[in-house]
């Protein structure tokens, strides 16, 4: 959508049911712009603010049988809010910027430990490609866990990974930790616009395991 001068607000409004597990529940979001303020049954969850970056609640505690979920999403309208490159968009009808959710909005059955966000940088090199990659853990529970977070790195056209990497770590009640990765790649596969050739994309993912729970981004 396309915010305007005196009109940078949406509202998304849904129902759903319980999702029907016993275990702790999150709301998860791609992203937004530019700022997110989310109620779930008529309660404020919390804020968001940022370009389109992962984020989500906890709301174990406040699910019902049927439950009706809230989004307002407001885009930066003053100077320095948005970056230069999106201030000065403009078409027929005047300045415009990105407004709304961005991506996907889910619910997640998790344990006490969750991945929170995974993401990439990418270096190329004669004949090589490093990458570092950044993984946000946190840890839902009020007592230290010990995890073991690990990575693969798929090819394309493959379903098998090419790098594997684990390590282990300890998070404190209700904290979280950034992991930074990084892996190289022999002979990459390179990306093209799609008017020159295949889109060749590597799927990076992460898992926390903590005792028997698992979870996977």
């Amino acid at each position: 959508m396309r915010g305007r001068p005196g009109d940078s607000a949406v509202w998304y409004r849904t129902d759903f049911a319980h999702p029907g597990w016993g275990d702790r529940t999150l709301l998860r979001f791609d992203g937004a712009f530019t700022a997110a303020n989310v109620w779930l049954n008529g309660r404020l969850l919390g804020s968001h603010f940022g370009f389109p970056g992962h984020f989500g609640f906890d709301i174990s505690s406040f699910l019902e049988a049927t439950n009706a979920l809230a989004v307002c999403v407001e885009a930066g309208s003053r100077p320095g809010q948005l970056p230069p490159a999106l201030s000065e968009l403009e078409d027929e009808a005047g300045p415009w910027w990105p407004l709304g959710l961005v991506g996907r909005a889910w619910l997640e059955q998790v344990g006490s430990v969750v991945v929170e966000a995974l993401d990439s940088s990418w270096r190329l090199q004669p004949g090589l490609a490093e990458a570092t990659i950044r993984t946000s853990v946190r840890n839902l529970d009020a007592r230290e866990m010990e995890v073991t977070v690990g990575w693969q790195l798929i090819a394309p056209g493959s379903d098998t990974p090419q790098v594997r990497l684990r390590r282990a770590s300890i998070i404190g009640g209700h904290q979280s930790v950034v992991l930074e990765t990084r892996l190289a790649v022999d002979r990459p596969m390179l990306w093209w616009p799609w008017t020159l050739g295949a889109q060749d994309l590597y799927t990076v993912a992460a898992r926390v395991d903590q005792g028997d729970r698992k979870n996977t981004v």
